[in-house]
């Protein structure tokens, strides 16, 4: 609908449009916070991606900066290792479940409640923030650390729409995204300090991994994440991994 000029902008989730640019899935991936990428020279190659492939502006990533976790109904675990267990996913983190030995099982948010009350899976995938809005804390026991990935929840623009914007308006809009980007890298950060708390007074556990499992889990996650993006696009996902990776 953007592409067409349906509409002319959208705040969406990059895994909304990975059938027609999977280069995207790198922002699930990114090491740093908005403010840096724009400072590295990310921001720009992801907007020339966008330009060229989709003639979309990509104005801001006004994602939420927190991380996803992995919540279990019943079942806990004592390492990386997610042999023997159903795990609701969407496509963004399929292949981090996968590698990690569960067994991904592809269904809509809609449907996370029934799955868990009925045992068809053993526990989900989802940010740090959000379960309580879906009545999913009634069927969770543990939540497991650490966090991996990143929320990410790209601003676009029509293209077309972009260029016929005075100057004046692009460089309000582009004002504006920028301290959008800061104000809610922190409000989330805020909130999802807030939610634990919360979960824990619900009754909900934490399994807080031992430190060499934690970097097991990271490492399988992330090197899932970026094999998946470099099979489907050899040429572009070497450079997007440099640029979206900080160095140690």
């Amino acid at each position: 609908a953007l592409q067409r000029g349906m509409i002319d902008m959208v705040y969406t989730s990059s895994a909304y449009y990975t059938n027609v640019l999977p280069e995207i899935d790198c922002l699930k991936l990114t090491n740093y916070i908005p403010s840096e990428e724009r400072a590295s020279g990310a921001w720009a190659y992801i907007n020339d991606l966008h330009e060229k492939k989709l003639g979309i502006y990509y104005l801001a990533r006004v994602g939420l900066d927190i991380k996803f976790h992995l919540y279990l109904k019943g079942k806990t675990i004592k390492s990386a290792d997610l042999t023997g267990l159903n795990i609701r996913v969407s496509p963004l983190y399929l292949q981090a479940i996968k590698g990690l030995g569960g067994n991904p099982v592809v269904i809509p948010p809609t449907e996370v409640y029934v799955a868990l009350e009925r045992n068809v899976v053993d526990g989900y995938c989802w940010p740090s923030v959000g379960i309580r809005d879906w009545g999913w804390q009634k069927h969770t026991q543990y939540v497991v650390d650490p966090g991996f990935y990143n929320v990410p929840n790209p601003l676009l623009v029509n293209m077309k729409v972009w260029n016929q914007m005075p100057q004046k308006l692009r460089d309000l809009l582009t004002e504006a995204a920028i301290e959008a980007e800061k104000r809610v890298v922190a409000l989330f950060d805020d909130l999802a300090k807030q939610e634990r708390p919360i979960l824990l007074k619900e009754g909900i556990q934490v399994i807080d991994l031992p430190p060499a499992e934690k970097e097991k889990f990271l490492k399988i996650a992330y090197d899932e994440g970026w094999k998946d993006i470099i099979a489907k696009s050899p040429q572009i996902g070497p450079k997007l991994n440099e640029l979206f990776t900080r160095k140690k």
